[in-house]
């Protein structure tokens, strides 16, 4: 009698302590896509940021005026010559990524594509909006040349699916402005 409430006493024990376990591993798991997620996002971001702060809004691509919000960014990049460039969500890819399309200065009207997430991100929405919808001269704006872009980005991690647990999801939002030189 006393072995079978021991061995009873040590089971549940066990179970116990394997719960716990368990439990644990898959929060310290979460954790890590949380993690891996905001790093690539912030990465994005950075990347983002500097292509457009290196260009200038085309707004020839709207037709001349822009209806915010819009799916793709089109710039022209500001290398030893101007080049169209373009970033958006390409969804023909799984998972769905963020494309950058710089034109090749080689070969004018070709491009040059490069993904800018990695497989463990899913870019679940990305919107761009630009202020002014018109492109800025001096007789319309009191500082033409800044345009400012407003990126919205939703991501989830394919990493925390991988683990078992809830998809791991994080919202972005900031603002970038153009840099207008003038020599």
């Amino acid at each position: 009698m006393e072995v079978l409430v021991s061995l009873s006493i040590f089971a549940i024990v066990s179970v116990a302590v394997i719960t716990m376990f368990s439990t644990s591993l898959r929060i310290e798991q979460r954790g890590s896509a949380y993690r891996g997620l905001q790093q690539n996002g912030l990465y994005i971001m950075e990347l983002l940021g500097k292509e457009i702060r290196n260009g200038r809004i085309d707004y020839i691509s709207y037709g001349g005026t822009v209806s915010n919000p819009v799916d793709a960014l089109h710039l022209i990049y500001r290398g030893s010559t101007d080049l169209d460039e373009e970033i958006s969500l390409d969804t023909s890819t799984t998972p769905d990524s963020i494309i950058l399309r710089r034109e090749n200065p080689s070969l004018p009207g070709s491009y040059n594509e490069a993904t800018l997430t990695n497989t463990e991100v899913n870019v679940d929405s990305l919107t761009f909006y630009i202020t002014p919808p018109t492109e800025c001269t001096d007789d319309v704006c009191d500082d033409p040349g800044k345009e400012t872009v407003t990126i919205i980005m939703h991501l989830s991690s394919n990493a925390a699916s991988r683990f078992g647990s809830a998809n791991a999801t994080v919202n972005l939002q900031t603002t970038f402005t153009t840099r207008a030189y003038e020599f």
